[in-house]
């Protein structure tokens, strides 16, 4: 059982795919690129903590992308996310405005500059293609798990430490 880290799938959302530069031709393709990717890393017995930015579409639509995704799946809410609510309705076992795990602050969106702590690393999405990782002026180390940054892959926490040299 491998836990996984992932972000921005912006599932159904065809804006992305422009905004982004993926060079999906269609906006099926795109999802089924994406669907096929994370099928290949995860099984059912794996965790997956998605930070956020999961489907755009009708409730209906969200799962049945999410019932195709292999694992357990948590998920941290992004800007583009329904309500708690709703999100718990798509299927996610739960749902989280920021969460505290092992080593990791994850969340959404990137930490604030003014925001410090040496203990642990900040790991978001949202950014999409801005940067892979960084420090802020405090020392604050960040990773940004979004699938634009890592071939759509989720990623493992060994590779996270790998990217910020760790």
């Amino acid at each position: 059982m491998t836990t996984f880290y992932t972000s921005d799938h912006h599932f159904f959302h065809w804006n992305i795919n422009r905004y982004c530069n993926r060079g999906f031709a269609t906006v099926e393709e795109m999802n089924e690129k994406m669907i096929s990717v994370w099928n290949s890393r995860v099984t059912n017995e794996d965790t997956v903590h998605h930070l956020g930015d999961f489907c755009l579409a009708s409730l209906e639509r969200q799962q049945s992308i999410f019932n195709r995704l292999n694992g357990i799946k948590y998920l941290v809410k992004g800007n583009h996310d329904g309500s708690i609510t709703r999100m718990k309705r798509v299927g996610f076992k739960d749902v989280f405005k920021q969460l505290v795990l092992d080593d990791f602050i994850l969340s959404h969106r990137p930490a604030e500059d003014t925001e410090a702590n040496q203990k642990r690393i900040w790991v978001c999405g949202h950014v999409h293609t801005a940067w892979k990782s960084k420090t802020n002026p405090n020392g604050l180390i960040q990773v940004n798990i979004g699938v634009d940054q890592w071939n759509y892959l989720p990623v493992t926490k060994e590779e996270i430490y790998e990217a910020v040299g760790r």
